[in-house]
């Protein structure tokens, strides 16, 4: 390791690579932090560049085995941006949900094409201020439940606990919920649980069971009989006609 720093160090031309590329990575953290997706813009191509030209030997550093390689150098970064964007005011439980479902997502992988593509896809995800704990009133009730259950729809949350986060009543909370959106509040929550349990199905390996845990439901058979009973479908058959889309 001291030797490959001395290498480093007397070449000026590495050096300033380096330099370069970990002043693009900062600059790619700090867009995440602040939802800038102009930032992100004007350093996307550099940092594809980078990526595509393996300036820093990332396909080489496990001998022989450029997909392993590629996915620690993701793994490594999806972290960096779930921690990004904690700081940017994503709730914790979110940051947590999203950086275990694109580990899982990013080990399903088998081609390096496939990783770029979904390293475009998360890192758009985390950017999306839809995905933040808003500072600001202005919105109606129902916008702000739909972006608290958007953050929390892993955990088990219900009416009550959210009626007492926005200090409402349950009554008053069910009445206008259901008059803005059309939807009650556990209709609202399930409806996000399924949308993400969907994705997993189609894109990882994860059983049945762990899917309908790591999305919030308590009982796998539960999960199961209401999934067909939405989609007119087991979960099973819905990966099988679904797998990798």
């Amino acid at each position: 390791m001291r030797e490959e720093m001395k290498k480093i160090i007397s070449n000026p031309t590495k050096a300033e690579i380096i330099k370069e590329g970990h002043s693009i990575r900062m600059r790619l953290l700090k867009a995440i932090e602040q939802c800038d997706e102009e930032g992100y813009q004007k350093i996307e191509k550099q940092l594809k560049e980078y990526i595509t030209a393996d300036t820093f030997d990332l396909i080489k550093r496990v001998s022989g085995n450029p997909l392993r390689s590629y996915k620690n150098f993701l793994l490594s970064h999806n972290s960096l941006y779930a921690y990004a964007a904690e700081r940017g005011r994503m709730s914790p439980a979110l940051s947590h949900y999203m950086s275990e479902k694109y580990a899982i997502l990013i080990e399903s992988k088998n081609t390096i094409e496939e990783l770029q593509e979904l390293h475009d896809y998360f890192l758009k995800d985390y950017l999306n201020a839809n995905n933040r704990i808003q500072l600001y009133r202005s919105e109606s009730l129902s916008i702000r439940v739909l972006q608290y259950i958007s953050a929390n729809f892993m955990n088990q949350i219900n009416i009550n606990q959210i009626a007492n986060e926005f200090f409402v009543t349950r009554v008053h909370l069910m009445r206008i919920f259901k008059k803005e959106t059309g939807m009650t509040i556990n209709e609202a929550i399930t409806s996000k649980r399924f949308e993400e349990a969907c994705i997993l199905l189609r894109k990882s390996d994860l059983t049945i069971t762990e899917i309908a845990l790591m999305v919030g439901f308590n009982s796998p058979q539960y999960f199961s009989n209401f999934f067909y009973e939405k989609f007119g479908v087991t979960p099973t058959n819905y990966r099988k006609e679904n797998q990798r889309k």
